[in-house]
This record gives C-alpha cells, structure tokens and sequence, in this order.
C-alpha cells in the first residue's frame, strides 16, 4: 500500500527496515520476493533431481553403451559455465520463472546423476546383493528390491543439501 507521509523513513516502529520512495515497507517487499525466489530454486533442485537420480540409477544398472553415453551427456554439461549456459537459455527461451527452473534444473541433472550411480554401483557390490543373486534371484529383481532404500538415502542427502545452498 502506497503511504507518501511515510516515504524515505528510516527503520523504526512503522517499519523493520524502513520504508521506500513510495512509503511501502521494505521488510515486507523482501519476504513476499522471497517466495518466489524460494519456489523457483525449490523447483529447479527438485526437478533436476528426480531426472538426475533415475538417468544415475538407470546408467549403473545398464552397465554398457547407456551408461557411457549418459555419463559423457553430463560430462558435456559439466563443461559449459552454468551463468553462460543460463544466459543462452534465457535468450533461447525468454525469460521469466519457467526458463530459470530449466535452467537450475538442467545443471542439478549431472550432480545427482553422478551420486546416484556411484551408490548404486557401491550399494551393488555389497556381498547381501551377491548373496541374493547366488540364491537365484535375478540381477535387476536383487538390484532394485534391495539396494533401492540404501541408493534412496545418499540421493535424497544430495537433494536436501542442494536445496539449502541453491536458495
């Protein structure tokens, strides 16, 4: 709300941190942007991070061509500056919210693609799972039934701190 008598007030009662050139509380413009700045940078990390654990998950258990492949399409992300590549999405794309979660989520995809294969390949190379497969389970059926929750657990780590620095 414009309140002219109070413009260019210096912190006080009426305001925390004072009041701007058309009288409207500073603290108050600074915790209503900050919603959007948190839901953009929540979105981002999130999204980012379910593509990343499942493209991780799905190049530990193909072991292969796929593997290789995705792992180079991340090396490839990794090697372009992310303000650069952000600015070429916001010209490609125009900017606004929608562009700027591509853009957090498109760099979030190879951090947790990378934690996520390299704890499933730990978690796969635990004797339990080599026990199961001596026992006659199948290699996809030991694989996702039993080191799921443990992989879950170091992604679902990443994906929290990442949250908390990002915003």
């Amino acid at each position: 709300m414009i309140n002219i008598p109070a413009r260019l007030k210096p912190p006080g009662p009426g305001g925390f941190l004072g009041a701007d050139h058309f009288g409207r509380d500073e603290a108050s413009m600074i915790m209503a942007g900050a919603w959007v700045s948190l839901g953009t940078a929540f979105s981002g990390v999130f999204i980012g991070g379910t593509i990343g654990t499942l493209a991780g998950t799905a190049a530990a258990a193909s072991r292969g061509h796929f593997e290789t492949l995705t792992m180079r399409v991340n090396d490839v992300i990794f090697a372009f500056p992310p303000v650069l590549s952000a600015l070429l999405l916001a010209a490609v794309l125009g900017g606004g919210p929608a562009t700027t979660i591509t853009a957090i989520a498109l760099f979030m995809v190879p951090v947790f693609a990378r934690v996520t294969r390299g704890a499933a390949l730990q978690v796969w190379a635990r004797d339990y799972i080599l026990a199961a497969r001596m026992a006659g389970k199948s290699a996809p059926g030991s694989r996702s039934n039993m080191s799921c929750p443990t992989s879950a657990r170091r992604s679902s780590c990443s994906l929290r701190s990442r949250q908390v620095l990002r915003s």
